[in-house]
């Protein structure tokens, strides 16, 4: 199995190393990672500058751009062809709708987008003592070959969220919950009349049902979701013409 490996926190970020080193138990892996931290980048393409390319040693390589870039350019640049595309262990977990800001699940989606089975992986830190990366490393390793036996993987790519604990958790299938952050908008007057704005308060409240990967992780759940890129409402699609028509006529 030839895997393609990426992140959001660089390449040079403790969770990336721990899951390349379980991931060539099983197969050959190449890394394409940013150069630089691109926490929150989500699926951002960088259009109007050039990238930066560097290869670091065998089989490692840098992008100054974003995750997507990263993997865009693993599938379509080096010359060879991947089974997988695996994005993490990012540092903080990627549950609910967090998952549109995140750098690590949108490179697994752009893998998707290129009709490669593709996950992400994500863990939430401990606040003291040594993040344990080597469980959710295992498990993503442990999981790649299931991942990759499932079907449609133009359409579908895998999440997985694993907590910071000192044994391999349950894991658990889970739909997407919601996370709801404070409304924060901070000021700093600066010269020239700008000012300076910084966004972003702390989580207020997690919703969802009782499967739902918020409520599963904070029992203590490693949780798997399967996410697709067909963003449409189906329920709103069917019979929406005919509302139009009627609407509109």
């Amino acid at each position: 199995m030839r895997i393609l490996l990426s992140n959001d926190d660089g390449f040079d970020s403790e969770g990336l190393k721990s899951l390349r080193n379980q991931l060539e138990k099983i197969g050959e892996v190449w890394t394409v990672a940013p150069l630089h931290e691109q926490s929150a980048q989500s699926h951002a393409f960088t259009l109007r500058k050039k990238l930066r390319f560097n290869n670091r040693s065998e089989r490692i390589f840098t992008v100054d751009g974003t995750p997507a870039d990263c993997v865009y350019v693993g599938l379509n640049h080096l010359g060879i062809s991947f089974d997988a595309v695996v994005s993490g262990i990012n540092h903080g977990q990627n549950l609910g709708t967090d998952i549109h800001y995140s750098g690590t699940v949108a490179a697994a989606r752009e893998g998707c987008f290129r009709g490669v089975p593709s996950l992400a992986v994500s863990m939430r830190l401990r606040k003291t003592g040594t993040p344990n990366f080597g469980i959710p490393a295992k498990m993503a390793a442990n999981l790649l070959p299931f991942i990759c036996s499932q079907s449609d993987p133009q359409h579908t790519f895998f999440n997985l969220n694993v907590p910071d604990v000192d044994k391999t958790p349950d894991l658990r299938s889970a739909r997407l919950g919601r996370i709801e952050y404070a409304i924060r908008v901070d000021e700093e007057v600066a010269d020239n009349n700008n000012s300076l704005l910084s966004i972003g308060g702390k989580p207020l409240h997690l919703s969802g049902p009782s499967d739902s990967d918020v409520r599963l992780y904070r029992q203590g759940f490693a949780t798997l979701t399967p996410l697709t890129i067909d963003s449409v409402d189906v329920s709103q699609y069917k019979g929406l013409q005919t509302r139009i028509d009627n609407t509109f006529k």
